[in-house]
């Protein structure tokens, strides 16, 4: 069942073709298309806009752009407050930067300025979805709060943000039962919210939010991960380390995510192991694949997944590439399995899906890490991927294929060599087929750069092979003939003939 269907209206009838995954959302009319509609000729906007930068900063524009949302937000930190024990009487509280803001009132180009800047200001970086405020109260108190400013009526279905919010509440609260907060790594959550406020005639929020306890360090986007050099860098390298080791003690039994919910026929809320909390896992508008108790499973369940959306359109671009690509994956699954130690069996481990090193909050004197943000669409994923090197340490061309370790990656294995770590260390260093495979689980999109994508495919088979020197064109050729039988790759040939 596609995700979404097309928002293409004519004459009183509508198109029932699924949403394109990765380019169908037109940020001029807010809606979102299928792969014939998505092209702003079919649907009648004067411009489409597809560079995601571009996307966000005009999301975030859209957020900021009606300031009542944010006097309505206030009030949830107050109430927050108050239930935790609070003298909340007389206490007042605004948005740092937005001190004697009237959202009624007209405004002089200072106050524009500043409301539409804010999130520039504060945020984890300029192509984020997130955006960063900080909650001053009148008693010296402060409160983070995290917006996600893509709006929950025109991105995704209510059920997938309201399940994406749930896992990264759920990962939280497993850190705290674990007491993994007392490390001053994770934040401590103080109230969440899924955009269901604009179900309520009272309320006019319509994006998810999560209000946190202001840890010590500096705010996300304030401090430049690159600005750090030689021995502050090591020491941030090593705690990292130091917390995989600690994360390690804590596996569980099967692949998929943890949500904060309610068991049937409880009315007490609690850390539950359940489906794959990312965009790429969803099979429907409320239903995701998993949990698994063998990455066997788990992939073949996936790649089935994906070519079925290639089929059906949802993802719309080089079909017959991606479809190719996924063949070949599937008959290298018995030899990935054979090279990982785990087997593909569990234990299986949490790694965090948005590991960006802009997420990361740094005492900036000690060069302590203080806080780590962003646990959205973490899930527990065999060891050989869990605790390989982080997104931030990979090769800048990794995308264009580059396989060979940065001076980060050999570092990062330096720091479980010396805690006598050295089966972590041999991880980090022959991670990168794993990357390749593993990180598709939770990335929303593929790639679309069709450049990219085959270089990043051959970089893969090299991994395999490295004898396997044959260009893209020349495997694809031969992949043709090998599978011109699949019915699949029969469908998706003929509608792009059809099409053309």
């Amino acid at each position: 069942m596609p995700i979404q269907i097309c928002n293409f209206h004519t004459d009183g009838l509508g198109c029932f073709q699924p949403v394109e995954i990765r380019f169908g959302f037109c940020s001029s009319c807010r809606k979102q298309y299928c792969v014939d509609h998505a092209v702003k000729t079919s649907h009648g906007c004067s411009e489409v806009v597809r560079h995601i930068g571009t996307l966000i900063r005009n999301e975030r524009r859209q957020t900021t752009a009606n300031m009542v949302y944010w006097n309505t937000l206030l009030g949830v930190p107050m109430r927050s407050r108050a239930q935790q024990g609070h003298n909340t009487k007389g206490l007042t509280c605004h948005i740092r930067g937005l001190e004697g803001f009237n959202p009624s009132a007209p405004q002089t180009p200072a106050q524009r300025s500043a409301r539409d800047t804010i999130f520039d200001d504060n945020n984890i970086g300029l192509e984020s979805p997130y955006g960063f405020v900080f909650i001053d109260f009148s008693d010296g108190y402060t409160i983070t709060a995290r917006i996600l400013l893509f709006s929950t009526d025109d991105r995704l279905p209510k059920a997938m943000e309201e399940f994406a919010d749930k896992v990264e509440l759920g990962t939280l609260r497993f850190f705290q039962d674990l007491q993994l907060l007392g490390k001053r790594v994770v934040p401590q959550v103080l109230a969440v919210g899924y955009g269901d406020e604009r179900d309520d005639p009272n309320s006019n929020i319509d994006f998810s939010y999560m209000l946190f306890y202001t840890l010590p360090g500096v705010p996300p986007g304030s401090f430049l991960w690159s600005g750090t050099f030689g021995k502050q860098r090591e020491r941030m390298f090593s705690q990292i380390a130091e917390f995989f080791v600690e994360l390690e003690k804590h596996p569980m039994e099967r692949m998929g995510s943890i949500i904060w919910d309610s068991p049937p026929g409880s009315q007490n809320p609690s850390c539950l192991l359940t489906s794959f909390g990312s965009y790429a896992t969803f099979n429907g508008p409320e239903t995701s694949l998993g949990p698994y108790e063998h990455a066997q499973v788990a992939l073949a369940d996936f790649f089935r997944h994906q070519k079925y959306q290639l089929k059906t359109k949802e993802n719309g671009v080089d079909r017959v590439d991606n479809y190719l690509i996924l063949l070949w994956k599937e008959a290298k699954l018995p030899a990935l399995l054979e090279s990982m130690p785990s087997g593909g069996r569990g234990p299986f481990y949490l790694r965090r899906a948005l590991d960006s090193a802009l997420t990361i909050g740094v005492d900036k004197e000690e060069v302590d890490i203080a806080f780590i943000l962003d646990w959205r669409f973490s899930s527990f994923m065999p060891k050989e991927f869990a605790f390989s090197s982080l997104s931030f340490m990979w090769p800048a061309d990794y995308a264009q294929g580059n396989n060979v370790m940065t001076n980060d990656e050999c570092y990062f294995a330096t720091c479980f060599e010396n805690m006598g770590r050295q089966d972590l260390s041999n991880i980090v260093r022959n991670g990168r087929r794993y990357q390749r495979i593993f990180n598709d689980f939770f990335l929303h999109h593929w790639p679309t750069n069709p450049a990219d994508m085959r270089s990043s495919f051959n970089a893969l088979r090299r991994d395999f092979d490295s004898n396997d020197t044959e260009g893209f064109d020349q495997w694809k050729e031969k992949m043709l003939v090998e599978h011109w039988g699949d019915k699949g790759l029969q469908t998706i040939i003929v509608q792009e003939l059809l099409a053309h």
